[in-house]
């Protein structure tokens, strides 16, 4: 008789931490995040989808991972990137998006590349880009925005690529924009150089 109620605790504990795991990643799958929301306010932005792209973003909370043109980190499942350009929308590269930066964009805090040049956005770089501390690529050339680089931006300290030519942005980059933003590329385009105004 000892022996099975020795028995019982680690059975009971297995199933108890089968049922907790069940749970964890269940409850995971389904908690709305920041990126889910950010995706949807996006969505909601979209006025012309002729190929059907948006048909995939719908309010289930537990595959926006597998939307279309959405790729997520394999650890943390959160948007790393953000790819709809010549998908035929009105919204995002190439497709004739217009209006403000959507400021919800900022909540995908694990995005790495962020790409919406050559539209008609106009309105200023958001002040919340530097909570883009994993973004490697921003790609906002031909655009029509304003104003100057928020001094957030250089929070952004995995940035490989920028990409800001082709807008009416005023002011100057950081003297030292090598030393605070230290992946950056040297192979720079034509229009960067500290003492140029954009």
């Amino acid at each position: 008789m000892n022996a099975k109620r020795l028995f019982r605790p680690p059975f009971l504990f297995a199933i108890l931490m089968q049922f907790v795991a069940f749970f964890t990643l269940t409850h995971a799958a389904v908690a709305p995040t920041g990126d889910h929301q950010a995706l949807l306010a996006i969505k909601s932005m979209i006025k012309v989808d002729p190929q059907g792209v948006m048909t995939s973003w719908n309010h289930s909370l537990t595959n926006f991972c597998q939307w279309q043109g959405v790729t997520c980190g394999s650890r943390h499942h959160r948007v790393i990137i953000l790819d709809l350009s010549s998908s035929g929308l009105i919204g995002l590269h190439k497709n004739s998006f217009t209006g403000n930066i959507p400021a919800t964009i900022m909540n995908c805090s694990n995005l790495q590349v962020l790409d919406l040049d050559h539209n008609n956005l106009v309105g200023k770089i958001p002040d919340r880009i530097g909570s883009l501390s994993m973004l490697n690529n921003l790609f906002l050339s031909l655009n029509n925005l304003t104003g100057t680089i928020p001094p957030s931006f250089y929070n952004c300290s995995s940035l490989e690529q920028v990409f800001l030519d082709h807008n009416q942005l005023k002011g100057r980059l950081h003297e030292n924009l090598g030393l605070k933003l230290p992946r950056l590329q040297p192979e720079q385009p034509y229009w960067y150089h500290p003492a140029i105004f954009l």
